[in-house]
């Protein structure tokens, strides 16, 4: 049987059972024994560009017919915020999430095929028919998207998606993104210069950018600058434990391929995000070195 997916994506942790309600919430609805796979519940909280790098790290490796739950929501109750239901037809994903900007990389790949609607359209909204017993304006993760991730899950079991969908009236035209700073390249005479920002900090304190690795020869030696700091020189390598072996650099910083295809600054066994005292949007250049 070809049974859909939820997977959630929030800034809940899992100290105060926040997610566990949720999940307890959709397993009254659904009626088939749909996955529920967590992403990650230890986005900082309210941290809406955390969450979209970490959405948009994981959407690759997530098949059809997954539901993308996706809760940080620092607007929670606000009546001018929508309550968005994405639907990705090429790929039949749904995503479900506050208008934030947190699905800035899904406006950004699917384009013109994405269609959102706002789910306070649909009368079962209007009615209070999604809580088990009544919505709050603190946690609309429980009262309204978790029951409506379920009733996506089950349209997609039975093959309803296209009647479900019609309850949320026409698709919005109009819907928040965050701004992105793009990855340049450029040549000049004999000196490559790559522009980007830093788009992530992980939990080890390696700094990953939004510069593909493919731009830079494996091997060669880069001058980095990172927002108005000075430069320093660091090797381009191809792991973390390489840095044992090759030549000490200032701060043992190092740049490694990220395993989402970008460049990573890092400092084997110790924290870049440290030693650097840099975060992510920071803007960052790369120079290759002769």
């Amino acid at each position: 049987m070809d049974f859909p997916t939820i997977a959630l994506l929030t800034d809940f942790g899992d100290r105060d059972g926040f997610v566990g309600v949720m999940k307890g919430v959709m397993l009254h609805k659904l009626v088939a024994p749909v996955p529920l796979v967590d992403i990650s519940h230890q986005i900082e909280p309210q941290n809406i560009r955390q969450a979209l790098w970490v959405l948009e790290s994981a959407l690759p490796y997530f098949p059809n017919k997954t539901i993308f739950l996706c809760i940080v929501d620092p607007g929670v109750g606000t009546a001018e915020q929508a309550a968005l239901l994405c639907h990705w037809p090429q790929r039949k994903q749904l995503f479900i999430t506050p208008d934030n900007g947190l699905l800035t990389p899904v406006y950004e790949s699917a384009g013109t095929d994405l269609q959102v609607f706002d789910i306070r359209a649909a009368e079962f909204y209007k009615n209070d028919q999604l809580s088990l017993h009544g919505r709050s304006q603190t946690f609309h993760g429980r009262d309204v998207y978790a029951p409506v991730a379920a009733l996506a899950a089950n349209a997609l079991f039975t093959g309803s998606l296209e009647v479900f969908l019609q309850q949320f009236g026409p698709p919005l035209s109009l819907f928040k993104r965050i701004a992105r700073q793009p990855a340049t390249l450029e040549r000049e005479s004999q000196t490559l210069t790559c522009r980007g920002e830093i788009v992530y900090c992980d939990l080890y304190g390696n700094l990953i950018t939004n510069i593909p690795h493919a731009w830079l020869p494996e091997g060669s030696r880069l001058s980095v600058s990172i927002g108005d700091k000075a430069p320093f020189t660091c090797p381009f390598l191809p792991a973390y434990a390489a840095s044992e072996t090759a030549q000490p650099y200032p701060d043992k910083v190092i740049a490694v391929p990220s395993s989402g295809g970008t460049v990573e600054l890092a400092v084997f066994r110790g924290s870049a995000g440290q030693t650097l005292k840099a975060c992510p949007a920071e803007p960052v250049q790369i120079q290759i070195l002769p």
